[in-house]
Parts: C-alpha cells; sequence; structure tokens
C-alpha cells in the first residue's frame, strides 16, 4: 500500500511540473503591410518656358522704382506626368506622403541677399553687377511664404493640382542700397521631384 501511494504522489507531482511549464497563446491581431514602388522618374514639361529656359523680359534701372525687385516678371510651370497615380499612392502609403519639387541648393548656384541672411537669390552668372534672379512659388496655397529660399523648400503637392507646380522668376538687387547695373543676366537651378 505505501509502495502504490509513494508512485501516486510522485506521479502527481511529475503533472504540476509540466503544467507549470506549458505554453499559453492568446488570440492576437493581424498587422497589414502596405508600400508602393515608383519609377524612376516622372515626365517633365515646361509652361510658359521655351524647353528648360525661362526667358525674363527686358528691363532697366526705372523698373525697381523704390523696391528690391523688377516689375519685369515671367510667369512658368513646371508640369509633372506619368508619375505614380495619386490614388494609389495614397491607398498604399502614409496619408501625409506627397509628391513635391524640391530646389536643389549648392554653395554656387545660391547668392546671398545683401550678402547676410538667406541664401534666396540665383547666382547672376551673366555682367550685369549687383543683379541676380529671384524665383517665387505662386501656389500661395501650398506655400504661402513664395520664396523660393536655399532652405530647399518643399511644395505640397495634392489630386486636385494636376501636378503642375506654377512659379515666378524675376530681377532682384543683390544688395538693396545699391544701384542694379547693366548687362546680361543668367542663372540656373535644378529641382528634383520627391516623396515625403
Amino acid at each position: 500500500m505505501k509502495k502504490v501511494y509513494l508512485g501516486l504522489l510522485l506521479s502527481t507531482a511529475l503533472f504540476g511540473i509540466n503544467a507549470a511549464n506549458a505554453t499559453v497563446t492568446l488570440n492576437g491581431g493581424t498587422v497589414n503591410f502596405k508600400g508602393y514602388v515608383l519609377q524612376s522618374s516622372c515626365t517633365i514639361s515646361y509652361d510658359g518656358a521655351n524647353g528648360q529656359t525661362v526667358y525674363l523680359p527686358v528691363t532697366q534701372a526705372s523698373d525697381w522704382g523704390l523696391t528690391d525687385t523688377s516689375n519685369k516678371t515671367k510667369a512658368f510651370s513646371i508640369k509633372l506626368k506619368d508619375c505614380a497615380n495619386d490614388g494609389d499612392l495614397k491607398n498604399f502609403t502614409e496619408p501625409d506622403v506627397y509628391r513635391k519639387i524640391s530646389w536643389d541648393v549648392n554653395s554656387g548656384m545660391w547668392a546671398a541677399k545683401n550678402g547676410i541672411g538667406p541664401l534666396n537669390l540665383i547666382r547672376n552668372t551673366g555682367s550685369a553687377i549687383n543683379v541676380s534672379i529671384y524665383l517665387k512659388d505662386t501656389d500661395t496655397a501650398t506655400n504661402p511664404s513664395g520664396a523660393v529660399t536655399a532652405s530647399n523648400t518643399n511644395f505640397r503637392a495634392s489630386v486636385a493640382d494636376s501636378d503642375t507646380y506654377n512659379f515666378e522668376a524675376g530681377y532682384s538687387k543683390t544688395a538693396s542700397l545699391l544701384p542694379p547695373g547693366s548687362g546680361s543676366v543668367s542663372g540656373s537651378a535644378t529641382f528634383n521631384v520627391i516623396y515625403e
């Protein structure tokens, strides 16, 4: 009798140890993953430009008046085509991901206004002294400040804007207290299409 009792007691103790080490599984949830693979580039067209060149109107010193900029300006647009479908993009990315234009900035491309502060003028490589080129985003709903600067401003796009980005280019004094010189004006700026 004692042997049977001890055997039953040992068996019960071992069962208790196994039950304590058993895996407990609770019902969890499903994690969904979404993403989007972009093609290498969009197709770009330019409205109000001759190819990739924006020709500014001829100006003279009297067009500046008492301001730093000439009243002779040129509007132009960059239209992106054949990009990723905005609807698909919104279904497979975070809600705040938008297609934007980001102006590429390097030290040789931009001139400091008045020699100090943000680099906000395209450097003139022509012969006119104290004249640079300003670039302004005229889509004020997407960029209320308007000015394009070396802070690499991004321009938000929406499904409704037809992927057209509107800008204005014009002449600006580099130093406010000096008159604009006469001669040629030329410069360049590059941009990237980014998703952010």
